[in-house]
């Protein structure tokens, strides 16, 4: 991967853009494909996964689908999807560092039907039943 790591313990790569035509102009609510001449051809059993990155984040740009993923199959350039969600117009630079990737080891668990789950405290809530704190 041609892209660049911060540092040793960060486990994702930065992916730049890679524009002809720059800066590129995404306007509140647009969403645009854009390219940064990293092709991948992944080991079967890995897969990876784009980031969005903190500081476009709070501009409110972000990776337009939450997280791509790019299966092992999957042969060519990773593109990143990004969106504008704040109410002006951003602009993105050649070589501007847009998205994290993150390679992982995938498991293929094998899946059982069940009638019923076994009990846990926490049970069936979700989406904060466990607290603020």
């Amino acid at each position: 991967m041609s892209q660049s790591k911060l540092r040793a313990a960060v486990p994702g790569y930065d992916l730049r853009a890679s524009l002809q035509d720059s800066p590129l102009r995404i306007d509140p609510g647009e969403i645009f494909s854009i390219p940064t001449t990293v092709f991948v051809a992944l080991d079967p059993g890995y897969a990876l996964f784009v980031h969005s990155r903190s500081g476009l984040a709070r501009l409110g740009v972000v990776v337009a689908h939450g997280v791509g993923v790019v299966d092992s199959d999957y042969r060519g350039e990773v593109r990143v999807l990004l969106r504008n969600l704040s109410e002006k117009p951003i602009f993105i630079t050649n070589r501007e560092r847009i998205a994290q990737a993150v390679i992982q080891k995938i498991e293929t668990p094998t899946w059982v039907r069940v009638e019923s789950l076994d009990e846990t405290g926490r049970g069936d809530g979700g989406f904060g039943s466990t607290g603020r704190s």
